[in-house]
């Protein structure tokens, strides 16, 4: 089950939902479609148009959907993709980088994404992409997305859903921290490594009281816009009471982004 952000990808101007279960069938996905419009190779050597296919468990999803809507928690839930539209690259990217050795080819398992409005006021604004200094005063933003403290109940209430169940499941957050390209405060040089730090420290201290008081505005600041996923994992791993076995943070200025890895392990019937 992967919680990622869809970056004005399958929803636009038709319809933003804070978050959505995708209940989809089997998909085939092209995994370099987002690269090759920003000029990015691949690090595979693989085909640009190459294909694999995102194995879903629409059953699950549905099912998962009504569990989170009789727990009082309003979902979005969606069927079929927008016709034309990636398929969000955060949950790409996951099958992509867990099966790295094959390019996301030989991944054999099913996946239950949910996607998250971790843009907010940019999700249309900027449509996924940057704003120019000049135009910074005079944007028109969005509504916010969700606040963190809702991601982190939101992960909570699928920890509810799916430990009622009988499958054996992996819950993942898919995205970096801070971005550069959304840090305004530092004219998008850098990302906001002070306010991950920070974070970071609490998170595996296991300090939820520090992220469930952080509000959306000092999300958008530090262009931590992304972290809601793990918003979402943190509230799911403080409702299983699972502890963090092992956790690393890689800070640099030249890529864009900080990244963060961390697994928890433990048996609580998932």
């Amino acid at each position: 089950m992967v919680w990622g952000d869809d970056q004005y990808e399958n929803f636009r101007e038709e319809v933003v939902p804070p978050f959505c279960v995708l209940a989809y069938d089997d998909t085939e996905v092209h995994p370099f479609a987002l690269m090759n419009e920003r000029g990015s190779p691949n690090a595979w050597g693989r085909p640009d148009d190459m294909t694999f296919t995102l194995r879903a468990d629409a059953a699950s999803a549905r099912a998962l959907a009504d569990d989170l809507l009789q727990d009082g928690f309003d979902v979005a839930y969606s069927y079929r993709k927008r016709t034309g539209a990636h398929f969000p690259h955060a949950i790409v990217n996951t099958q992509l980088f867990l099966d790295y050795d094959h390019a996301g080819t030989e991944f054999p398992y099913r996946m239950l994404p949910i996607t998250v409005n971790c843009y907010g006021q940019h999700a249309i604004a900027r449509r996924g992409a940057l704003a120019r200094f000049a135009e910074i005063r005079d944007e028109r933003l969005d509504p916010v997305g969700p606040s963190p403290a809702r991601c982190f109940a939101l992960g909570q209430a699928v920890a509810r859903a799916l430990r009622a169940g009988d499958k054996r499941v992996a819950l993942v957050a898919s995205s970096s921290w801070s971005h550069a390209f959304l840090n305004d405060a530092d004219w998008h040089l850098r990302p906001d490594t002070a306010a991950d730090l920070r974070l970071y420290e609490a998170f595996v201290r296991g300090d939820y009281a520090t992220w469930t008081s952080v509000t959306g505005p000092e999300i958008v600041k530090a262009g931590q816009h992304e972290m809601l996923n793990w918003f979402c994992l943190a509230g799911a791993m403080d409702e299983l009471g699972m502890s963090l076995s092992w956790s690393s943070f890689v800070v640099t200025d030249v890529f864009n982004s900080n990244k963060c890895f961390a697994i928890f392990e433990g048996k609580v019937g998932l």
